[in-house]
């Protein structure tokens, strides 16, 4: 009688389920190659001993498993490794931000000092992704746009309007002469009730901390949003005005051209 071939018993167990759809179904998509050549070597094992059983299965990721917490190392390190078939697009993306990035930090870091008016604000290293307290403000895309006008100094300020728009004039509400971002945010009347939420950040006022701190950047929202500094009139923002499309009901509208129809197919 003879011996049945050895049996083996491979399981893999993986937390990212884009991965283990890639491997069996090795459809044109990023990482195909290597997706590919998991596929190819798993027919081929699986065809050279009938018995072979390999189980692909998905696991909880961050949950304190000994042996997912290794393979996410192990992971880690390859990618740091030479690989001997072509790169994959998402390597060279990954390599290109990185590239990006050190580039992009290394000319902030030496490109002092700087001047201008965003150089008060501009205190924290480049990133290729906005920080949190900035993806707070998406949802209010006026607030947002205020709030960079604030920092890098070009929006609805006298001082701005002096460099760029000489017919336009440069005083303060308040009587100001000439109305400055720093007048705006640490002196001028018409904003006094609204500074507490500013010296919560910094009891100075002081502009880099309010400029270009989270903490700062943070209260600073707050205090565009409740008093309406930084806008044109300097009061309150604008209300946006829906678009006018049609004068008359849409009611209307179609019965006027169902009738315009019905005339046509009558002719």
């Amino acid at each position: 009688m003879q011996n049945p071939s050895p049996r083996c018993i491979i399981s893999i167990y993986a937390d990212n389920t884009s991965a283990i759809s890639s491997v069996i179904d090795p459809k044109p998509r990023q990482g195909q190659l290597l997706a590919h050549s998991f596929y190819c070597n798993m027919l081929w094992w699986l065809e050279k001993r009938p018995n072979n059983t390999l189980t692909i299965a998905w696991c909880p990721g961050h949950k304190d498993i000994p042996g997912n917490d290794q393979a996410d190392q192990l992971a880690k390190q390859a990618t740091s490794l030479t690989s001997l078939s072509e790169p994959t697009t998402t390597y060279n993306l990954r390599l290109a931000r990185e590239h990006l990035k050190n580039s992009w930090t290394t000319l902030w870091r030496d490109s002092s000092p700087q001047q201008g008016s965003w150089s008060t604000a501009n205190r924290t290293p480049p990133s290729l992704q906005p920080p949190p307290h900035f993806l707070e403000l998406t949802d209010n895309r006026e607030l947002y746009g205020r709030l960079l006008q604030c920092r890098t100094g070009h929006g609805y300020i006298g001082e701005y309007y002096q460099k760029f728009v000489p017919s336009a004039d440069p005083t303060c509400p308040c009587g100001e002469t000439t109305q400055t971002r720093e007048h705006i945010i640490q002196y001028c009347p018409i904003y006094e009730r609204f500074r507490t939420i500013l010296h919560q950040a910094s009891q100075t006022l002081y502009l880099p901390d309010l400029l270009g701190t989270k903490e700062g950047i943070q209260a600073m929202a707050s205090f565009l949003e409740k008093s309406g500094a930084f806008t044109k009139n300097g009061r309150s923002p604008p209300t946006p005005t829906p678009p006018h499309i049609v004068d008359r009901p849409l009611t209307n509208f179609i019965e006027s051209e169902s009738q315009i129809s019905s005339q046509h197919e009558s002719h």
